[in-house]
């Protein structure tokens, strides 16, 4: 394993971002009364929002690591000199990793194999954009025709490839999801109380199915249901954002974890009731299987 620098601006403009905001809440509570704006001004608020959000999206091609491509680069054209390899593997849960890929198969004139983890992400669509998606589609488009071969994790997505952008059958494969058999005979199946648990894990990726749930939840406890010290709702790493998990949250029904080692995971998960996944039904969900699902299968 080697590692390289990374140039991540974006992180820099929110920290700033942040600064600001925090320096310019008012003192006193009667200076934040709201005041009624004219529709030009107003107007004019939105016109720069769209515009700022299109500028970042622009700065965030392919994705918010892209400050990492010309290190990953470089650290990888003096690793290939060092080292001399047969063939460039470039994985992605990040396209970043694809176009450095890229870009070192270009120098070394060596073979480039892509596996897709996880799709490549599509930007909101949009007037404002359609010039990011058509850039993102031509730097995907580009990165698999000099491809010479494209893994993917299910036949849905692998088929999606080679119709969209028109590539030759026996250049993709698939190559599913797996566990770790090893860690089965560490794993207890016992519970440590009454209470219905329920764990969700991992990285959160379809936020509207997620603040639907916690509606319902709340509206199950609201209609007496279930009672409040009835159910407990763990998320491990990532935690919803929204209204109705902030209120689970303040009821002691949902709780945080922060991020811990993989057997400790496990073991949390084979000791709750309910394993949730939340996906959602839109075009960049369909034909992904997340790596999740095996590890709930265990």
């Amino acid at each position: 394993v080697s590692r390289s620098h990374s140039w991540e601006w974006l992180n820099w403009y929110w920290l700033w971002r942040h600064r600001q905001t925090q320096q310019r809440k008012p003192t006193n509570p009667m200076q934040h009364q709201k005041r009624k704006k004219s529709v030009s001004a107003v107007t004019k608020v939105n016109v720069m929002a769209r515009l700022k959000g299109f500028l970042i999206d622009i700065f965030h091609i392919p994705d918010r690591y892209c400050g990492w491509i010309i290190f990953g680069v470089v650290k990888g054209y003096g690793l290939i000199r060092q080292h001399k390899p047969d063939v460039i593997f470039a994985t992605s849960p990040y396209p970043s990793a694809l176009v450095i890929g890229y870009v070192l198969s270009s120098f070394s004139k060596l073979p480039l194999v892509v596996d897709y983890r996880d799709p490549w992400p599509k930007p909101p669509s949009g007037i404002a954009n359609s010039f990011i998606s058509k850039l993102h589609a031509w730097m995907e488009k580009r990165i698999l025709l000099k491809a010479q071969a494209i893994i993917s994790v299910t036949q849905t997505r692998s088929k999606e490839l080679i119709e969209t952008y028109e590539l030759p059958e026996q250049k993709a494969q698939v190559i599913t999801n797996g566990y770790d058999a090893d860690d089965l005979p560490q794993l207890s199946h016992k519970k440590t109380s009454d209470t219905l648990t329920m764990i969700h894990a991992g990285q959160l990726y379809e936020e509207e199915s997620i603040q639907c749930f916690c509606k319902a939840v709340g509206e199950a406890i609201d209609e007496k249901k279930i009672k409040e010290s009835e159910l407990k709702v763990t998320f491990v790493g990532s935690y919803p954002s929204g209204k109705h998990a902030l209120r689970l949250q303040q009821m002691g029904v949902c709780e945080h974890k922060s991020r811990m080692p993989k057997s400790q995971v496990l073991e949390f998960m084979q000791q709750s009731d309910v394993l949730l996944l939340f996906l959602g039904a839109n075009d960049f969900a369909k034909g992904w299987i997340v790596s999740k699902i095996f590890d709930y299968m265990l």
